[in-house]
This record gives C-alpha cells, structure tokens and sequence, in this order.
C-alpha cells in the first residue's frame, strides 16, 4: 500500500504491470478529496465498498454509495473524494487492455 497523496492511500491488488486488468483499493480518509486527476488509458470500473464517494470525471460528478458503481473511460480526467464522516474505500478495476 502506498500514498498517493495526503488522505488517500493506494492498495495494490496485484504487482503494478502483471496483467492488463490492474485492480486497486483506493482508501480515502474523511473528507479526504483527490487534488491530482487520474489519467491514463483503458476502461475503468468504480465500486464503492464503503461510504459515500463523490467521483468526477471530466468535470461531471456523480454521488455513489456503499454497493453503488460507475464505469467511465479512465483516458478523461477523473478524482474521487470521501463525502463520508469516516474513511471510505472504492475499489477500482481498470481494463488497459
């Protein structure tokens, strides 16, 4: 697991590389709102595990909930924040291939 900056940590579901799925956990703390956009090729899945998350892509946002996904081309800039009191966590599937 890393940091990828304050507030939000990046878990890893397999070795960066190893596939082209890479499926990652991001854990945002409370309130916690990502500064910096995703960018990058592929097709991407978003699915809440916990909390209430506020996902933004292209500068379009939706509200999702715990059970809740979206899906979205991963090549638009898109962020996440935790509109939640407690931490969340969305896990992330993206399709590079």
């Amino acid at each position: 697991m890393f940091s990828r900056e304050p507030g939000v940590r990046v878990e890893l579901l397999f070795p960066a590389g190893q596939s082209a799925i890479e499926p990652a956990i991001f854990h945002l703390a409370a309130g916690a709102t990502m500064q910096k956009p995703l960018l990058h090729r592929g097709r991407e899945l978003a699915f809440v595990l916990d909390g209430t998350v506020h996902l933004e892509v292209g500068g379009n946002g939706a509200d999702l909930t715990t059970g809740e996904a979206a899906d979205y081309q991963s090549s638009i800039p898109h962020r996440f924040s935790n509109l939640s009191q407690g931490s969340g966590a969305t896990l992330l599937i993206v399709d590079s291939g």
